[in-house]
C-alpha cells in the first residue's frame, strides 16, 4: 500500500470517532480500528485520549496516531479553516434555556 506510513492514505489520516459509555464494546472496537489503521482517534474526554496514547507508546514509538476529544477536533477544524478558535460553545445553562423555550413553544 502506498501513502503515508504505508497505510494507503496520502493526504488525510483515517478518523475514528467513538462517543459512548466507557469500557463498552464500542470503546474496544474504536480502539482496535485506530490501532490497526492509525490516524486520529476522537474520544469522550482528555483522560481517554491520554490513556490511548500511553498504551500505544508503551509498545513502540507513536508516529502515525493521534488522539483528541470532540472539542479538540472542533478546534483543529476551525484552525485549519482559518477561523481561529471560532465562537465559544454554548454553556450548559444556555442550552437548557434554549431547550425550555423550544419545548414551551410547542
Amino acid at each position: 500500500m502506498g501513502g503515508v506510513g504505508g497505510h494507503g492514505y496520502r493526504w488525510a489520516m483515517p478518523l475514528t470517532i467513538h462517543r459512548g459509555p466507557a469500557h463498552g464494546a464500542a470503546d474496544a472496537a474504536a480502539g482496535a480500528a485506530w490501532r490497526a489503521r492509525g490516524g486520529l482517534l476522537v474520544v469522550r474526554d482528555r483522560d481517554a485520549a491520554s490513556a490511548a496514547l500511553r498504551a500505544e507508546a508503551a509498545a513502540a514509538p507513536v508516529l502515525d496516531r493521534e488522539a483528541t476529544t470532540l472539542a479538540g477536533l472542533r478546534a483543529r477544524v476551525l484552525r485549519t479553516a482559518g477561523l481561529g478558535e471560532g465562537p465559544a460553545p454554548a454553556s450548559a445553562v444556555e442550552v437548557r434555556l434554549a431547550l425550555q423555550d423550544a419545548v414551551a413553544q410547542r
